[in-house]
């Protein structure tokens, strides 16, 4: 059945807090970055460890998901990846310092910009998902998914859109995989769908849907 084998996908490699692995940090964290009153988001990236190396995708505002790059050793951490904010290129660096609770706390730079950072491993699935959705006349954009699954039942954090981790819930069943969770756009309040199946290539395709807008998706494991 579709649904055993779409869980046994989305639950394979679960991993433990950082303190546990002390030696492999590869998987799912959440960054919160804090550049003062107007403008704090937070991140959903899908880190990889090569040695000390770090890489891998992370959900960032306005619907972009950028290659990130960075290292880690026993004291410190950091990112950087380039993106585009109010249509300037702008790079972006994460250094932090290792805490015992597991946490890295620091600093986030951008050209003369200076804000605080902390992030923490989730205890999720080390694959994240990657949606690309298409609703309609609104901008293409894309989310970066990490899931837990319970018998059909599945929950976990979605970046980004408008700079926030989203809860998404949902079920995966024979009948296909249904997800949601709540934003807003332009200030109103907006409900969005997932439907869709299980496709030959282990991808997932369907429709997408928030309040007068339709399109489709397709999501594919990192």
């Amino acid at each position: 059945m579709m649904r055993f084998t779409f869980l046994a996908v989305l639950c394979a490699g679960l991993f433990s807090p950082l303190a546990a692995l002390p030696k492999d940090l590869s998987g799912a964290w959440v960054l919160h970055a804090d550049w003062g009153p107007k403008l704090r988001y937070d991140l959903l990236c899908d880190l990889k460890q090569d040695g000390q190396s770090l890489s891998g995708p992370c959900g960032v505002v306005y619907g972009y998901v950028e290659r990130a790059s960075g290292s880690i050793g026993s004291e410190a951490m950091d990112l950087e990846y380039t993106t585009t904010y109010q249509g300037n290129e702008v790079h972006v660096t994460y250094q932090g310092k290792r805490q015992s609770d597991g946490w890295v706390r620091g600093q986030v730079t951008a050209g003369f910009f200076n804000g605080d950072f902390d992030a923490a491993p989730l205890a999720a699935p080390p694959g994240a998902w990657q949606f690309h959705v298409s609703l309609g006349n609104a901008p293409d954009f894309q989310l970066l998914c990490a899931f837990k699954a319970s018998e059909n039942v599945l929950r976990g954090p979605c970046a980004p859109v408008v700079g926030s981790v989203l809860q998404a819930s949902g079920t995966a069943d024979d009948k296909g995989v249904a997800l949601a969770y709540d934003t807003e756009l332009n200030g109103a309040p907006i409900h969005v769908m997932y439907t869709g199946a299980v496709q030959p290539d282990g991808s997932i395709k369907g429709e997408a849907s928030g309040g007068a807008f339709k399109g489709v998706f397709t999501a594919k494991r990192r």
